[in-house]
């Protein structure tokens, strides 16, 4: 469970793409049929019980990723696409999204063009019922049996990074699918370093979160300061430099 832990908990813790010109990529004409490998967890809609709060986690990395030849190197899968749907899980007594994500371009991996997986995000609703289960009461300990019960609170990402939302279009640096590692999910998929492997496309740039009171955190010690534009590409540029640093 530690592996996937310091990928996900802190706090105990890409859109259809067009022709490529990188020839690693697989492209949705010229891929198998696609394969859903979406996975079955218990999940639960947190519009059906009352926000009494939020829970901000506290980050404790067990590695940074500081650019993306550090990415490429450490990850399983590289993949683009889209997310299409989103729940939220917390058997771990940690609120995490996992959502689906569609494929429209594989880089690294088994994955194909038009395939479909479930990827397990840090941040996301907690049942207050399975919160205290996990981790005592503590500041909840006035609430009552019936609002233990049908409350939930909301479990912030980590450094304030946003949760995964539909329609958000990623470029995605991923772990093998998780296996026996309860509480989590057999199958589903996480990214490295929680949003340090998840590049958003935003106005045509593929970005990072950049945490607002740690700008430079991917700063390296070769470099004094750290630029949005140093880990900013188009889908072009990203594809022609994984191509490079596959090639390698």
């Amino acid at each position: 469970m530690k592996k996937y832990l310091s990928l996900l908990l802190t706090s105990l813790l890409l859109f259809c793409t067009g022709c490529s010109s990188s020839p690693n990529v697989a492209s949705i004409e010229d891929a198998p049929e696609p394969t859903d490998y979406t996975v079955a967890a218990d999940t639960f809609d947190p519009s059906q019980y009352q926000h009494i709060g939020t829970i901000e986690s506290t980050a404790d990395f067990e590695k940074i990723y500081h650019n993306l030849e550090e990415l490429t190197q450490n990850a399983d899968n590289i993949v683009y696409g889209t997310v299409t749907a989103t729940q939220n899980f917390d058997e771990s007594g940690v609120g995490m999204t996992l959502y689906t994500f569609s494929i429209s371009a594989s880089y690294l991996g088994d994955l194909q063009s038009g395939d479909q997986i479930s990827v397990l995000a840090d941040g996301g609703y907690v049942r207050m019922c399975q919160y205290i289960h996990v981790f005592g009461s503590g500041h909840f300990e006035n609430l009552t049996p019936e609002e233990i019960q049908t409350s939930v609170v909301y479990n912030q990402p980590a450094m304030g990074a946003p949760a995964p939302e539909v329609g958000d279009s990623y470029m995605l640096f991923l772990s093998k699918p998780i296996q026996d590692e309860e509480p989590f999910p057999n199958g589903a998929y996480v990214e490295l370093g929680a949003f340090m492997g998840r590049y958003q496309q935003v106005n045509g740039q593929l970005t990072r979160y950049i945490p607002e009171n740690e700008p430079n955190f991917y700063q390296t010690g070769e470099i004094s300061t750290f630029s949005t534009e140093d880990d900013s590409y188009t889908l072009e540029e990203m594809e022609q430099r994984l191509s490079q640093l596959l090639a390698e």
